[in-house]
């Protein structure tokens, strides 16, 4: 268990580096979370929907912890 939490940590630094190196430091949970709620639940693909910005959160923040743990994977596997 503590090896996930490690890994998590060392993940959101490494993605926190390679957004400051790319410019790229506009990194929006309510954003990440619409646009997953959006490709995982088919009926709301082609109309518009307003979702609770509290649920759009979580499911950003979850979104990147596994993001974060999967580049940590990536990384300590290369």
């Amino acid at each position: 268990m503590f090896e996930v939490i490690e890994g998590i940590f060392k993940g959101f630094g490494l993605l926190l580096r390679l957004f400051v190196e790319g410019g790229f430091i506009d990194v929006s949970l309510s954003l990440t979370g619409r646009f997953f709620i959006r490709l995982f639940y088919p009926p709301h693909w082609m109309k518009k929907v307003n979702y609770n910005r509290t649920i759009e959160r979580y499911i950003g923040a979850i979104i990147w912890v596994l993001f974060t743990y999967g580049a940590y994977l990536l990384e300590s596997t290369l």
